[in-house]
């Protein structure tokens, strides 16, 4: 999976640049509470489209004028 993701980054060079940032707690080993709704937020640019895909589900929205964005995955 991650041998992919890095591939198809480096097939995309500079063709595509979002720069979407999530915040330090989004790491290794984070712990997810069960049967509860999971916030997922972080920056980009200005009016970038974000889509987060997490354990079948996918979401997109759009960040805001300050390129703030945040989803919340069902539970």
């Amino acid at each position: 999976m991650k041998y992919s993701l890095f591939l198809a980054t480096l097939l995309s060079g500079g063709l595509l640049h979002a720069d979407v940032k999530l915040p330090a707690v989004f790491s290794d080993h984070l712990v997810l509470q069960r049967d509860k709704p999971v916030a997922v937020w972080g920056t980009a640019d200005a009016g970038e489209a974000v889509t987060v895909t997490f354990g079948g589900q996918s979401k997109q929205v759009t960040a805001g004028a300050d390129g703030s964005w945040k989803v919340a995955l069902d539970a």
